[in-house]
């Protein structure tokens, strides 16, 4: 779901730093006033247009109809009336019905997201003071806006286990005498997103789709530096753009003097952070990709499990439940070799509890074998285990439905991949049929208060509801922050810390020989054919 407040974080992203540059120096042309603006890496015309408060045509037909930017091109931004005479709107404090307001006139470029930043409020905070933005979230130029003296909003959020009814206390305090110095580095694609001028943003397409996950990441993160404040953990957080392509991951910007680094979140720019960070002895986390990373970087910290862990989960909890049966790994392209290879190294480190329990293990390439291989599979013990390893839909939802079929004369357990969870087209009684299961590497329990609040909290924020990526935002940064404000070298007995559950991840770190810090926990996922319900069950292997 895209909402307008993805678009005024995007706004806030983008003008941050312009509005510290915007110029106030000014020339006469024709009798007409204009500013004049050098152009700074990134800027676009929709950016500049909201900066100054004018339309693209505007900047584009006083400058001949121009049609690209170039950096350090000097050109003019028409001034209206509203920005020449915009210092006679003065802040002032005001008291209504006995509250404190500082009453503020929104200059050119302001969002609602960069006034919480300024005044060190919420967003909630503000909106809560006007009611009138919740219906319309855009503020216009010398709008007055209430920004509260007092905080309103008071929901605070304590990261907990979800999978459990036990609550941590939200009477705990922290307090750390220097801000925590963090960088943030996620990409934005600022450069691709709608060039649309009328302020509408009901329309998905406003917001360039590659780039909505790592804003619901952000805002998480948002709502976590929220909390921690309430907590008494100062953090100086400053987030860069960094996307997938070399020339734009902009390690360069990254302060030596940091205590955390936190992404970038690709498989190939992550390394040239990771070894910026090593240089400099900076933590860096690894923060949405459970791909591996380099594991002999003794100052990289992965939070998604790794596809390997997950795979141990998985037969470790078939050698825990079964004996006298077969196992069948069944892949259906070669670009899955690399799955399959990690699929087979966990059942070989199980080797000698799988031979005493008298389970079988073959593997089997389903472009080859076809059907008449895994009717050969089934036929081997009264019991088979089908692991598939595929992501393809079609593939996912032809293969369920035959071993659904096969299901009525054989005894089957089916182990698919997290993917398949939101393919519309595999029938769930089918999957009740087989017992299906997966490994998840994060899980949100809705039945939670904790999650509960934070949902209700990031609707009345952002007026959608939070995605995974959301909560992860609000784990990591909170998980981080308070780590830091207590011990500034975190990765001392990182393995063993407390305080590890949050609302969507559990934090169980094993460090790799003479390397990485890697999150070994994950979910068992069961779809019970007895109950017809799908059941969570936490795993953290032994260390």
């Amino acid at each position: 779901m895209v909402r307008s407040f993805l678009f005024t974080i995007l706004t806030c992203i983008s003008c941050v730093a312009l509005a510290q540059t915007r110029s106030t120096e000014f020339e006469t042309v024709n009798s007409k006033k204009y500013y004049i603006h050098t152009v700074q890496i990134r800027e676009t015309f929709y950016g500049l247009s909201k900066l100054y408060g004018v339309t693209i045509d505007d900047i584009q037909i006083s400058n001949n109809n121009l049609k690209a930017l170039s950096v350090g091109q000097k050109i003019l931004i028409p001034a209206t009336e509203e920005t020449i005479n915009a210092q006679q709107y003065e802040d002032s404090q005001v008291t209504i019905d006995g509250k404190a307001y500082t009453a503020h006139y929104v200059q050119p470029g302001e969002t609602i997201y960069a006034l919480a930043r300024i005044y060190q409020k919420t967003a909630a905070d503000i909106m809560a003071a006007n009611p009138e933005l919740y219906a319309n979230q855009s503020l216009s130029i010398h709008q007055k806006v209430l920004i509260p003296t007092e905080t309103i909003q008071t929901i605070t959020i304590a990261a907990t286990n979800s999978n459990s009814n036990e609550q941590n206390s939200d009477a705990v305090s922290y307090s750390n005498k220097e801000p925590i110095r963090m960088t943030l580095l996620l990409p934005f694609y600022l450069d691709k997103q709608n060039q649309a001028t009328d302020g509408t943003i009901s329309q998905k397409n406003m917001i360039y789709e590659g780039s909505i996950q790592f804003i619901e990441y952000y805002e998480g993160v948002l709502l976590a530096l929220d909390s921690l404040k309430k907590l008494g953990i100062s953090v100086n957080l400053e987030v860069i753009e960094s996307n997938s392509d070399s020339t734009s991951t902009n390690i360069n910007k990254i302060k030596t003097t940091n205590d955390l680094i936190i992404g970038p979140v690709f498989q190939k720019t992550f390394p040239g952070a990771a070894n910026f960070a090593k240089r400099h002895s900076i933590p860096i986390v690894y923060p949405l990709s459970s791909e591996n990373v380099n594991s002999t970087n003794p100052y990289v910290i992965q939070v998604n499990t790794p596809q390997y862990y997950r795979f141990r989960a998985m037969v470790d909890n078939i050698v825990s439940n079964n004996e006298n049966c077969h196992i069948c790994i069944v892949y259906n392209a070669e670009n899955e070799k690399k799955t399959l290879l990690q699929c087979k190294g966990a059942f070989t480190e199980f080797k000698e509890k799988l031979n005493a329990k008298h389970i079988s293990v073959e593997e089997l390439y389903y472009p080859t074998a076809g059907n008449s291989g895994i009717d050969k599979a089934l036929a081997k013990k009264e019991k088979t285990i089908v692991v598939v390893l595929s992501k393809q839909q079609a593939f996912a939802n032809n293969i369920v439905t035959k071993l659904f079929q096969s299901s009525k004369t054989h005894n089957i357990e089916l182990w698919g991949l997290p993917q398949w969870e939101r393919y519309e087209n595999i029938e769930l009684d089918f999957l009740y049929d087989l017992h299906f299961k997966l490994v998840s590497y994060g899980e949100i329990n809705y039945k939670s208060p904790q999650v509960n609040k934070f949902v209700t909290l990031y609707r009345e924020t952002y007026n959608s509801d939070p995605s995974k990526f959301s909560f992860q935002g609000f784990d990591q940064m909170m998980f981080f922050g308070k780590r830091l404000s207590s011990n500034q070298n975190i990765l001392n007995d990182l393995e063993n810390c407390e305080d590890r559950n949050g609302l969507i991840d559990i934090y169980s770190f094993a460090k790799k020989e003479g390397g990485a810090h890697i999150n070994t926990s994950s979910y068992i996922i069961e779809y019970d054919k007895n109950t017809f319900s799908r059941k969570a069950t936490l795993y953290v292997p032994n260390k």
